[in-house]
This record gives structure tokens, C-alpha cells and sequence, in this order.
């Protein structure tokens, strides 16, 4: 019978020494209409279920609460990898191909380097809680292993940057392109971003950011402004580098726009050095407007690490903002002049 049938007869009848008790109309009648084994029989159809329900329970959960996320997640790189193939039949620009095939990179790489994040998050959590250094190991492998097969920054200053879990500062650099972040995780710095909310809102890539520690502000809201530096502040006091992008958006025309006065008021009020750091060349690989578009990398990404501004006593948030917008601003401007000129 079937399991609808078979629902029906249990529902309606009690087993008793072999035999259902079938309602009668107005009293109970038995009936010997099938054996005790074939009642059994008929329990083991109700109780058979799928195979998942026949799984034990944690590995039912782990299914659920694992499985299922990411074989979901898998879908968006997977989704990039066949445009990426769809656009190289179509003989659309190599530019289009290499966007989409870094993209599909990035999530494959991410699948699997979140789950050791956050495997080992209890661990790192408990003993590790302010700076999280494994966390930022794990961040600069994605980092480097998603922009190797397309880029290679070049890096001038190197020693400058501080040793791991040493002297805390604020990195300050330019924004061109959504490049940057990669071209900084290559250095392999612990830093904690300041980032936009609406990123933490990305399934995956927002909780990563969460876990490691990376900071969520809300643009134009000024409680979430001071908040954010507030939080800085606290970091910094325990050891923990912070980085800002002080224009606070990605540049169009490739010159800097007025910075913004938090970092500065973070290296004030902590005293701890600024560290400005110039980025050339991303902007020409993956222009603003342009996401899903990647050039090819012939070199020309440099990543220059200037001497360190420390604060002194004499020194004001607006004195500290203009020294810092001098040196990246000189740099940038005789970097644009070189390229210019095709240098």
C-alpha cells in the first residue's frame, strides 16, 4: 500500500495481540485483518523517511547549518566562472574575460579559507581576541593567492611598514580602485579597515569582515562617525593597527579629494605615528564604473611606503591632515605626471 494508505490504517486502529481495533459505527469492532508483522511492517513504511532524517543529529545540523550556506554561496563563483567562459566564446574583450575570471577566483579562494576562519574562530577568539593575527594570516593568503595569477604589485618601502604585533599605527593611503584592497591584504600587515556598512550586509564577505575585526561605518550618520573613531581609539590602545582610506571614496579623475579628519584625530589622540602609504596604478587595471573589468597587468601597480608621521605635542588633527595630504598628494601628482608622459 501506499504511505498516504498506510498513514490511514495506523490513525484509525490500535495494535492489539496482532489484531486493529476498528471504530465501528457506534461501538468497536476487531478485525483480523493482518498480522502483527505486517502492522510492523507498515510502522517502518510511516517511519521511513528521507535519508537525511536517517543521518544522526550532528551530522543533520552540520548539513543544514553548513552545507546548505555554502552550496548556495558556491553558486556566485560558479555563476562568474560561466560568464567568464561564455564571454571568451563570445570573443568579448580579454578585459571582460580576466574581470570576471578574478572575481570567480576571489569566491572559489574564500569558500574554503572561511571555513578554516571559522573553525579556528573559537580558539582565536579566546586567546587572541584584540589583534587576531591568524585571522590576518588568512586574509593576506586570500589576499595574495587571488591577485597572483593577475597582478603583482610592486612594493617600495617595505621595511618601513612596523613587525607584526609591534608598534600600532594608522595607515593613511589613497583610494583609485576596488584593487586596493587586494594590493594592501598583499603586504600582509595586520590592519583592521574601516569599511562602509553596507558591505557587512554581503553573505560571507560580511561575516568574514566581522569575525576578523574590520570596522563598519554608516556614511553621512555622525554618531556612527564617532562611534567608528571611538572604536580606533580603543584598538589602537591595545596594539591594533587601524587603516583609512581619508578621502573616503574611490577617485575618478585619479587626483585626491580632501581627506577627512578621522584618522587624524585617531593619531592625536592616541599619539601613535601615521604611516601614509601611496597606491599607482590600479585605477588603469580596474577604473571606478568598472567592476567586472580587469586590464592586464604589465608592471604597473606600485605600492610606495613613505616615512612615518609622528605627532608631536605641537601638533593639531588639522596640522597632522595637511602633512599627511602633502606627502601622498606630492607623490600622486609626480606619479600622474610620469604616466602622462608614458613613463
Amino acid at each position: 500500500r501506499s504511505r498516504l494508505q498506510a498513514q490511514k490504517i495506523v490513525a484509525s486502529g490500535v495494535s492489539h495481540q496482532g489484531m486493529f481495533l476498528i471504530p465501528g459505527r457506534g461501538k468497536s469492532t476487531f478485525a483480523h485483518s493482518t498480522s502483527f508483522s505486517t502492522f510492523q511492517r507498515l510502522r517502518e513504511q510511516i517511519s521511513t523517511r528521507s535519508s537525511f532524517s536517517r543521518l544522526p543529529k550532528f551530522q543533520r545540523r552540520l548539513l543544514l547549518f553548513v552545507g546548505v550556506p555554502y552550496g548556495l554561496l558556491s553558486i556566485i563563483p560558479i555563476s562568474f566562472t560561466g560568464l567568464a567562459l561564455f564571454h571568451k566564446l563570445k570573443g568579448s574583450p580579454s578585459e571582460i574575460v580576466r574581470g570576471y575570471s578574478f572575481f570567480a577566483t576571489t569566491g572559489f579562494l574564500s569558500i574554503p579559507l572561511s571555513v578554516v576562519l571559522f573553525a579556528s574562530s573559537p580558539f582565536v577568539l579566546l586567546f587572541d581576541w584584540d589583534q587576531r593575527l591568524f585571522f590576518n594570516s588568512i586574509q593576506h593568503v586570500w589576499g595574495s593567492l587571488t591577485c597572483y595569477p593577475f597582478l603583482r604589485p610592486t612594493v617600495v618601502g617595505m621595511e618601513k611598514l612596523p613587525s607584526v604585533g609591534g608598534q600600532p599605527v594608522v595607515y593613511v593611503s589613497n583610494h583609485q580602485s576596488w584593487l586596493d584592497i587586494y594590493v594592501l591584504l598583499w603586504l600582509g600587515v595586520p590592519i583592521k579597515f574601516i569599511s562602509k556598512r553596507e558591505i557587512f550586509y554581503i553573505p560571507l564577505v560580511g561575516w568574514v569582515m566581522g569575525l576578523i575585526g574590520h570596522i563598519s561605518l554608516s556614511r553621512g550618520d555622525r554618531k556612527s562617525g564617532k562611534g567608528v573613531i571611538q572604536k580606533c581609539i580603543e584598538n589602537v590602545e591595545k596594539g591594533v593597527s587601524v587603516f583609512f582610506f581619508p578621502e573616503g571614496t574611490r577617485t575618478r579623475t585619479g587626483k585626491l579629494s580632501e581627506f577627512k579628519a578621522g584618522a587624524f584625530k585617531i593619531a592625536h589622540s592616541t599619539a601613535v605615528p601615521i604611516v601614509p602609504i601611496s597606491i599607482e596604478g590600479t585605477s588603469a587595471l580596474m577604473p571606478m564604473g568598472k567592476s567586472f573589468w580587469l586590464g592586464e597587468d604589465k608592471g604597473q601597480i606600485l605600492v610606495t611606503v613613505h616615512d612615518w608621521i609622528v605627532p608631536s605635542k605641537q601638533d593639531s588633527v588639522e596640522s597632522l591632515k595637511l602633512d599627511t595630504f602633502e606627502v601622498l598628494n606630492n607623490h600622486n601628482e609626480a606619479s600622474l605626471a610620469r604616466r602622462s608622459e608614458g613613463v
